[in-house]
């Protein structure tokens, strides 16, 4: 039994997904550096694009302590854990500041392996 399409383009998709305040949109990328070369002016490009989703998550921000304060977002609250330890590793979210979220700091955590951000979101 053949599918039916639901979307003819990526564009189509982007437009009924922005353009529906009934979901809760969340965008994820792993950076690799959200310090790099422009790439935080091309995230929010891109978010710009999208319609600002009510949910940001990067990894691996290659931030240090104290860093993160430089890569705030307006309208939006900033949760991290960053890896002090050694290069690379690091999570970013941003959540919209109309939704009610806090870090669930039991399972909030940065080891030598790897980093856990778990936020509560009621």
């Amino acid at each position: 039994m053949p599918t039916e399409e639901l979307f003819h383009s990526i564009d189509e998709f982007i437009e009924s997904v922005t353009s529906n305040d009934h979901f809760l949109k969340i965008f994820y990328s792993n950076i690799r550096s959200i310090k790099a070369g422009g790439k935080f002016q091309e995230l929010k490009h891109k978010l710009a694009q999208l319609n600002y989703p009510d949910i940001i998550v990067l990894t691996e921000t290659w931030l240090r302590e104290g860093e993160e304060v430089l890569f705030q977002i307006p309208d939006y609250t900033l949760f991290s854990v960053v890896r002090n330890n050694k290069r690379g590793g690091g999570i970013i979210a941003y959540v919209r500041k109309f939704l009610d979220c806090d870090i669930f700091s039991q399972f909030t955590c940065e080891t030598n392996f790897h980093q856990i951000l778990s936020l509560s979101i009621k």
